[in-house]
């Protein structure tokens, strides 16, 4: 399967699969031929892993129409006492982007917590790099919300379609975690704030676990 359909189709997989009730994130990852190899899931306490996994088989059959083997699923449970806290995510709340001849810079801000801090990255005017400097620069203020506590890099951000719609997808790494994540967002109809929405979409599932920050708020 080529790079960008099993983004897709992860992508699709993954938000399916969040849906489910017991389900707080989700990670799929495709073989190269197109089979899904690994699906892992982050589960909420109350429900065994193997009722878990049969809920996700039932999803992904009813959904896709695959009979995925219950040996490639893997089901991780939260303590209760990990229980995400209300309202534990961060949103969008603006972006400037300025240009200078073919340099290009981007500061995106972000709102939680009932504070907003900024992050900068520089990159050129080129469509590639200037998506992956505003989805830097998004990191980069997830980064001053989260300090040491949660640190990501940023693999990929691209452009797909989907069912005739543009889709932007955003693959980070969570370098705390060890693990790859994927968020998505349809392009239209900004194609830079749907760059910050892919890569929250993929971040803020963990965020939402983390103690709220401290400190004076940044600037917004």
């Amino acid at each position: 399967m080529e790079t960008e359909q099993a983004l897709e189709q992860a992508a699709r997989w993954q938000q399916l699969l969040c849906r489910l009730e017991s389900v707080e994130t989700a990670h799929v990852v495709f073989a190269p031929d197109g089979s899904p190899a690994e699906v892992h899931v982050l589960a909420r306490a109350g429900k065994n892993a193997k009722a878990v996994a049969r809920d996700v088989q039932s999803a992904l059959c009813a959904g896709f129409g695959v009979e995925v083997d219950h040996k490639i699923i893997s089901v991780a449970q939260l303590h209760p006492a990990l229980a995400p806290a209300a309202g534990m995510r961060l949103a969008f709340f603006g972006m400037e982007v300025h240009t200078q001849g073919r340099a290009l810079e981007a500061g995106v801000t972000l709102a939680g917590f009932g504070q907003c801090r900024t992050g900068r990255a520089r990159g050129s005017t080129l469509p590639f790099s200037r998506r992956q400097c505003i989805a830097q620069a998004t990191l980069e203020a997830v980064h001053a919300f989260t300090g040491e506590a949660a640190r990501y890099e940023l693999r990929a951000v691209d452009c797909a379609e989907l069912s005739g719609k543009g889709v932007t997808v955003a693959q980070v790494l969570s370098l705390t975690g060890g693990k790859d994540l994927l968020g998505s967002a349809y392009t239209q109809p900004d194609a830079d704030a749907a760059v910050v929405r892919s890569v929250l979409d993929a971040v803020n599932r963990q965020l939402s676990f983390l103690p709220q920050p401290t400190g004076r708020p940044g600037p917004g």
